[in-house]
């Protein structure tokens, strides 16, 4: 029988944890200078605009009920709590759908300083997660997710490569079809580290293998993340080096952490296993999933 995902659910819920209380803390100073009442872009004026074009159905937010700069601070906070309380598996599925509701009203209301593939990624990522997420005030020695939810998790890891790379590919743009994109690559991307001036300085061949080895990331290896054990291992190895490579050379705020992340679920808990053996550290086991529809599905009877 395949190994679960349990320990890979565990893991990965604690690192969006992470990321969610990243993107409220650093909301919680900034969020009255964006969209405060005297902010950039005021919510209130975006607000009152919206209605004209379908109100709450159409943009929801809590910030309906009142989007003053304390109310946007009380919500960031609230952001910071919750995170702190899926961390720690206090409720994670209630914790979960709160952190997406609110993420969501702040997306709503943040008009140009929420339009970032980041912010999709991670409300598209917390949907998801839903239904690997254990039930309960404080879970423990729960079964491996299903294996549709498992199945969800996966087809997002394949779609956010896939998608990247056909985008280059069928985009137009001429230096990713002659495999000179990286050239200018480490000139343009958002806040580029002392790491990304060196690897501008590579030769041309360099960039052009650089470009290559992004294809073959992007476009390759997503087709391998329902393969064998050991060639998911190369798979998830492959997407974590592209993922750090980026993050080595400029700054994608927490889009490239949250990918890899998400590339967890290429791996199961055999895998999880051994790298925690690796370390000293045994992993308990994990209850086999009941086939009884009775236990699976309705287990108050």
């Amino acid at each position: 029988m395949a190994a679960g995902r349990a320990h890979v659910r565990n893991l990965f819920l604690r690192l969006l944890a992470v990321i969610f209380l990243i993107a409220f803390v650093s909301l919680l100073p900034q969020v009255a200078v964006l969209v405060g009442r005297q902010g950039l872009l005021p919510a209130h004026a975006y607000l009152d605009a919206a209605r004209r074009f379908g109100g709450p159905l159409e943009f929801p937010s809590i910030f309906w009920l009142g989007c003053g700069d304390w109310a946007l601070r009380v919500g960031a906070l609230a952001g910071v709590v919750l995170s702190f309380g899926l961390m720690l598996n206090v409720a994670p599925r209630y914790c979960l759908i709160a952190l997406w509701a609110l993420y969501l009203s702040f997306v709503t209301i943040g008009q140009d300083f929420f339009s970032f593939q980041w912010d999709n990624l991670l409300l598209e990522s917390a949907f998801f997660a839903l239904f690997v997420t254990p039930a309960g005030l404080r879970p423990k020695g729960t079964t491996t997710p299903h294996p549709v939810a498992v199945f969800l998790m996966l087809w997002l890891v394949f779609r956010l490569h896939a998608e990247s790379g056909a985008a280059k590919l069928l985009g137009g743009d001429p230096t990713w079809r002659d495999l000179t994109a990286m050239v200018s690559y480490y000139e343009t991307a958002p806040l580029p580290t002392w790491v990304g001036w060196y690897a501008h300085q590579l030769p041309v061949w360099a960039h052009r293998l650089t470009a290559l080895f992004t294809y073959v990331i992007e476009l390759g290896l997503p087709v391998f993340i329902w393969g064998p054990r050991r060639l998911r291992a190369g798979v998830f190895c492959g997407m974590v080096a592209m993922q750090l490579g980026i993050i080595l050379t400029a700054n994608y705020g927490f889009f490239n952490y949250l990918t890899i992340a998400l590339c967890l679920f290429v791996l199961d808990d055999g895998h999880v296993t051994w790298i925690a053996a690796r370390f000293g550290r045994t992993l308990a086991p994990v209850p086999a999933r009941s086939l009884d529809f009775r236990h699976a599905y309705l287990p108050a009877l």
